[in-house]
């Protein structure tokens, strides 16, 4: 089974302020939210951004970000498929662990850091292993070849003694 590729714009959902605290939090509005960068994640140029750079955030928060993101999406989403391919209520699970981990991420427009991080990493993973199944049937191919020329020799040689 090859994996889906696709070719995901940024993913947009809507996302509900859940006020079961006991202490009241008034969530931004969204016209207060930071906006997302123009453009696309994933590198500069051709209408791209850096997601780094486009946080602003220190080092050490942006890793920390990124390194629990890999975790949750490895283990929540399915990484032979790209982020429009993955169950709605999935997304929504890793938003949620991103916000309870980083609250500060509300402050961004549809959480767009996180939709960002999740749509470039799943292109990411699903194209590795698209690339390796296509190493590994590669690879196969020239067994096979190898296998079935080996065999028609020795079935010449078999032939060529009987003679």
């Amino acid at each position: 089974m090859t994996p889906s590729i696709c070719s995901d714009s940024q993913s947009s959902s809507n996302h509900s302020f859940d006020s079961g605290s006991s202490t009241s939090i008034t969530p931004l509005s969204e016209d207060s939210k930071i906006p997302k960068p123009l453009g696309e994640a994933g590198g500069s140029g051709r209408g791209r951004y850096i997601l780094y750079d486009a946080l602003n955030w220190s080092p050490k928060k942006y890793t920390e970000f990124k390194k629990f993101m890999y975790v949750v999406i490895s283990n929540d989403l399915t990484t032979t498929q790209c982020a429009s391919a993955q169950s709605p209520a999935q997304l929504e699970v890793v938003r949620n662990k991103a916000i309870d981990r980083f609250p500060d991420l509300e402050d961004y427009s549809d959480l767009w850091p996180v939709n960002d991080i999740i749509t470039t990493r799943l292109k990411y993973t699903s194209r590795h292993v698209t690339r390796n199944l296509k190493e590994q049937e590669m690879t196969a191919s020239v067994r096979t070849t190898v296998c079935l020329t080996s065999m028609f020799l020795v079935s010449q040689l078999i032939l060529l003694q009987e003679d």
